[in-house]
């Protein structure tokens, strides 16, 4: 199963985009499906590589997106984030929390 959210900087173009095709650039990477940590950051890569060049050459759109993505299998969830996006879990009927990604800020050091 995958799931994601957008959130769009500068105008929906890019959010949209990736709404439409980012499970795809993750399906078409050459790591997938064996391994997932690795098609989700191909995916990502990719994703971008078609939207910027879709940009180049028709859209001229200026826009931008933060991503949250989550893919699960039977055993496992794979968390990919671009941004200031951010997943948590609910455990223990709610009890606890426990953060799944980490927000990506230009003024972190490593960034």
């Amino acid at each position: 199963m995958f799931f994601a959210v957008f959130d769009g900087h500068g105008g929906q173009g890019c959010s949209e985009f990736l709404r439409d095709n980012l499970h795809n650039c993750i399906a078409l990477a050459p790591s997938f499906p064996l391994d997932l940590e690795s098609a989700l950051k191909e995916g990502c890569e990719m994703a971008e590589k078609k939207f910027m060049q879709q940009n180049l050459d028709i859209v001229r759109d200026k826009s931008g997106s933060c991503a949250i993505a989550c893919l699960l299998t039977n055993t496992h969830c794979y968390v990919a984030n671009v941004g200031d996006s951010r997943a948590l879990m609910s455990v223990k009927m709610g009890d606890s929390v426990i953060a799944l990604s980490n927000d990506h800020k230009p003024c972190d050091a490593n960034e």
